[in-house]
């Protein structure tokens, strides 16, 4: 009976059966049960071997009993005879009892000897009738021998037949435990194997997550320097701003001061020559000024405008002398005494180079500010410089991790090949340990633990996945800020963010910047989805290896389908969020803040060839967010060449994308801009989406 129970298998077993693969969702969860399952295994074969060992003396008992049963035949077959024998009339009578000598009553004196036949019966036999009794009862002995014989023969066949049984079964219970504890280290090796597996791809996601957030912290540092620039540049507008009132308050003071003089200037030729000194004085001090303004234009060309008015209040000024000297060479005959007013002219002009004075103390302190500002600029730079070859360094290790992965897929093909080795052996052990494995508590705590570990795992993706979508959300909201109007609406945009109180934007080379870090990012993040996409498909591949034969032995043992979809399901990630979706999901706010209803406000008409050439630079640096943007701009104006050409952004052929991997390719919103272009009535458009279907 227990060697039909160790060959019992199912149909489904049989037919249903699957090369064993390593991996999914209960691979990894049902090694420890397999490993309670070998020890319970070895009890039963324990068992089974005691069962044997008592079979066997039960066997010896039997074949002990056997023996004793035919000796009884043989005993009750020869008392049969012998009462057979004393039934008979004729020496039923004389023959004795059995264990008593029989003799015969002799008289006295007469010597005893053994009694003769005719003694015995009391009257005289023929000697042919005692041959034939003696003949007949020796046929009988000789056939109940006969009997015990084969009866003896029998049970030790039946003995030898049973010790052989025992002996095969022990064979088969030893290669059925040298097979399972084979089976036990495989599966030992395979567990650790991928617990290796799967801590290095969590060390990588690790590292990655650590990069991320470096990433992040130098953007903040990056936002935080542009603002200083933007409260700087707002200084220098304050200071071009002082510098014109100051100007402006010198020509007003110049002009009052020559109507006094109009008035003043009577005198004689001494008083002109002393004044003609006094206005030379007032020109050289004034060429100064002029040479000094020159300089600050020189070093700071946001300081033009205050160098224009300073010019146009030196040009007034200049007027002004030549007028007042025309007059005094009119009044050079009426000139006539007047030391007072002389004097009060000395004081004026004095308080005007005073003035002068003021005034190039604070060209001095704008130039200073510049030279600030330029430093802060070489620091952004450096800082921007210090983001790239950051960028650069997380590219290699995304490109050694990725190298890694690849090994570990050639070893994960290495341990399946391995595995594939062992179907027949599994076959074959399936059919033996058809008793083995009924405790499936352990299983479901193992799978909730693996479950468990997914979601942390799927938790930590979606965190990278949303500091990503935020860093990608807020670098388009300040690159289409900076970047919607590039054909010279700057300064009415900054009028706006000035007067909405947000800072004015930066110049072209920090927005060229900040676009090559958010085409960066966004190729790291398509990277990252890449890389995990790649690993959770080899984790859930290599899952799915490792619990094909443990369904396959749940369902001999249970009786129970295999439970791969259920697990798959649960560790299965969320995609993470594209760069369209992350744009559509965290729109930007608008300013609550009422704007002032001025000409101004409204957007200038879309120069398409502006843009597509400006476009077809950020094409040439490698810059594709930033192309993208001006050509979504120039698209929305309906422009057929800008959707041709966002469409190219898009399409997965493109050089460009194939030297990032692909990564922000999009092969449906490219044939959906072709087909727009195509409306619009641009021929090649058609081409591309027969090229792309």
């Amino acid at each position: 009976m227990t060697r039909a129970r160790l060959e019992v298998s199912t149909p489904a077993s049989r037919t249903e059966r699957r090369p064993p693969e390593r991996g999914g969702p209960g691979g990894v969860s049902k090694l420890p049960a397999l490993a309670s399952d070998t020890s319970e295994a070895d009890r039963l074969l324990d068992g089974l071997a005691q069962r044997g060992t008592r079979r066997a003396q039960a066997l010896r008992h039997r074949r002990t009993a056997v023996a004793t049963v035919c000796a009884a035949a043989l005993l009750a077959g020869l008392a049969g005879t012998e009462l057979a024998f004393r039934s008979r009339p004729e020496v039923g009578q004389s023959l004795p009892e059995p264990g008593r000598t029989s003799q015969v009553e002799r008289p006295a004196g007469q010597a005893a000897g053994p009694a003769k036949l005719s003694d015995l019966t009391g009257q005289s036999t023929p000697a042919a009738a005692r041959d034939s009794e003696r003949a007949e009862f020796e046929s009988r002995i000789a056939q109940a021998r006969a009997e015990a014989d084969r009866a003896a023969r029998a049970a030790t066949a039946q003995n030898e037949a049973l010790a052989a049984a025992l002996a095969a079964r022990s064979a088969e219970l030893a290669e059925a435990r040298q097979a399972l504890d084979r089976l036990a280290a495989e599966r030992k090796g395979a567990a650790e194997q991928a617990s290796r597996d799967l801590a290095a791809e969590k060390a990588a996601a690790q590292v990655l997550r650590g990069q991320l957030e470096r990433d992040r912290a130098r953007l903040k540092e990056v936002e935080e320097q542009l603002a200083a620039s933007s409260r700087q540049q707002a200084e220098r507008v304050n200071a071009q701003s002082a510098a014109a009132a100051l100007s402006a308050e010198a020509a007003s003071a110049a002009t009052e001061k020559t109507r006094q003089l109009e008035a003043k200037l009577a005198g004689a030729e001494r008083e002109a020559t002393g004044l003609r000194a006094a206005l030379e004085t007032q020109r050289a001090n004034l060429a100064r000024a002029e040479a000094n303004l020159a300089d600050a234009g020189r070093q700071r060309a946001a300081s033009e405008e205050a160098a224009a008015q300073s010019a146009a209040a030196r040009r007034s000024a200049e007027d002004a002398a030549r007028a007042l000297s025309e007059r005094l060479r009119q009044e050079q005959t009426r000139a006539a005494g007047g030391q007072r007013q002389l004097d009060g002219l000395r004081v004026s002009l004095e308080a005007e180079r005073s003035n002068i004075q003021d005034l190039e103390a604070k060209l001095a302190e704008a130039v200073r500010n510049r030279g600030r500002s330029e430093d802060a600029l070489a620091q952004q730079s450096a800082a921007r410089r210090e983001a790239d070859k950051t960028a650069r360094a997380a590219a290699e290790r995304l490109r050694v991790e990725e190298a890694r992965a690849e090994a570990s897929e050639a070893r994960l093909r290495e341990l399946q090949a391995g595995l594939d080795g062992k179907d027949v052996e599994l076959r074959q052990l399936e059919a033996r340990l058809a008793e083995i494995g009924r405790d499936q508590a352990k299983v479901s705590s193992e799978r909730d633990d693996a479950v468990a570990q997914a979601a942390r795992a799927a938790g930590d993706l979606d965190g990278i996945r949303s500091g990503t979508a935020e860093i990608l959300a807020w670098l388009e909201g300040r690159l289409r800020a900076m970047l919607l109007d590039p054909v010279g609406s700057e300064r009415a945009t900054g009028e706006r963010q000035a007067s909405a109180g947000a800072p004015a934007p930066a110049d072209p080379a920090i927005r060229d910047g900040l676009a090559r870090i958010a085409a960066l990012l966004e190729l790291r993040a398509g990277e990252a989805r890449a890389l995990r996409d790649r690993l959770q498909a080899r984790l859930s591949q290599g899952m799915v290896r490792l619990s094909s034969p443990l369904q396959d032995l749940n369902a001999v043992w249970t009786g129970a389908g295999p439970q791969t979809a259920i697990f798959s399901k649960t560790l299965a990630l969320p995609d993470a969020p594209s760069v369209q979706e992350a744009r559509h999901a965290a729109p930007p706010a608008e300013d609550p803040r009422p704007q002032p209803h001025t000409e101004e406000t409204i957007a200038p008409q879309v120069d398409g060839t502006a843009v597509l050439a400006r476009a077809e630079s950020f094409l040439a640096r490698g810059d594709l967010v930033g192309a993208r943007l001006l050509l979504e701009h120039a698209a929305g104006a309906g422009h057929a060449l800008a959707l041709f050409k966002l469409a190219e952004t898009y399409d997965p052929r493109n050089p460009i994308l194939r030297r990032m991997g692909g990564a922000l390719a999009d092969r449906v919103r490219a044939m959906q801009l072709y087909a727009d272009a195509a409306s619009a009535g641009f021929k090649g458009a058609e081409d591309r989406i027969a090229a792309l279907r």
